[in-house]
């Protein structure tokens, strides 16, 4: 049935998106659908196809929050169906979003040449209500891609990785810009902790310049004070320093300082070097830390020390010819690591 009440539905709606709608679904069955274009002006679909690009939902199950490609973004209940609010954030992507765990506030960063971080209250009024934005670009820089009117144009512009909310009511964030200038490749970086009532930096990681590398994804303890993140690639006009590309690096979660990092070694001959995606996670009690490179390894870390290797997929040989595939994704519980 789609009318359930918000008690029955409280923390069993699931909600996936393909193409062009988005789907909800309850007790394993599908009780509704939205499609994305609803949430857009007549005229801009005119331009292209909308692309759901981040998608959250609230701990109670009872708000949903899309983002487009286009920069349009959307609160919709999961219990009428029916939007609440949409406004266009910017001309950029929405990149990624995210609620509070109290579910009073959500946050959402876009990819675009500001690079702002937005924080808006969700909890008393119809229409959400702004209560901080934070322009990324003032630290990672901003820059004008190669191709402005390129579909993938974005990608050059600054924006976060990831964002998430503590349960000690702050936000990390990762921020990566990475774009050509004069044919080079360059990049910069930046670990962030916000204090999310504020949107002021409890600190920033690096704290004296952002980081020649992209950081590719982090994950943190339930306590917030263990935070890890997989680093690679390198600017084109910075020599490589003491963090190295490659890495797995453990942050402290209160000073926003180095605990320990490990450079993993190429797996050669088939690389000749070591990238991530979302290739690091850390247990709740901040004890054990999973990694997985895109060269098709896996590892366990315990107390700076590497426990476990195994190689999950990296390359297999046929007719002379080497197969692989990405590592991918990887999951963390107090008793296991889940690859």
């Amino acid at each position: 049935m789609k009318n359930q009440s918000l008690t029955a539905r409280k923390s069993s709606v699931l909600y996936i998106t393909l193409f062009t709608f988005c789907f909800f679904i309850y007790d394993g069955a599908v009780c509704g659908q939205i499609e994305i274009n609803s949430i857009l002006p007549p005229f801009s679909k005119l331009q292209r196809p909308a692309q759901p690009t981040t998608i959250a939902l609230s701990p109670d199950g009872s708000q949903l929050v899309l983002g487009t490609s286009s920069g349009y973004l959307a609160t919709i209940s999961t219990i009428t169906e029916k939007m609440i609010w949409k406004t266009r954030i910017s001309q950029g992507y929405a990149k990624h979003a995210t609620f509070a765990l109290n579910g009073k506030q959500f946050y959402l960063g876009e990819q675009s040449a500001d690079g702002f971080i937005f924080c808006y209250d969700v909890s008393k009024s119809r229409k959400p209500k702004l209560l901080w934005k934070y322009r990324l670009a003032n630290d990672i820089d901003t820059s004008i891609p190669e191709n402005p009117d390129d579909y993938y144009a974005w990608i050059q512009y600054p924006g976060p990785h990831r964002i998430a909310a503590t349960s000690q009511g702050d936000l990390i964030v990762a921020a990566v810009h990475s774009w050509y200038k004069d044919g080079q490749s360059l990049i910069k970086s930046q670990l962030y902790r916000f204090d999310a009532k504020t949107g002021n930096p409890i600190w920033k990681f690096p704290s004296e310049r952002p980081l020649p590398m992209i950081i590719r994804w982090f994950d943190y303890s339930h306590d917030g004070r263990t935070i890890a993140f997989v680093c690679d690639k390198h600017s084109a006009d910075q020599s490589i320093g003491d963090l190295k590309p490659g890495s797995l690096y453990i942050v402290d979660g209160e000073t926003g300082k180095i605990r320990w990092g490990h450079t993993f070694t190429a797996l050669t001959p088939y690389f000749d070097q070591v990238t991530f995606w979302r290739g690091v996670a850390v247990s709740p009690d901040g004890k054990s830390i999973g990694v997985t490179t895109n060269d098709g390894r896996a590892f366990i870390f315990s107390e700076e020390k590497p426990i476990w290797q195994e190689d999950l997929t990296t390359p297999i040989e046929i007719s002379g010819i080497p197969i692989t595939a990405t590592s991918g994704t990887v999951g963390a519980t107090n008793e296991f690591i889940i690859f």
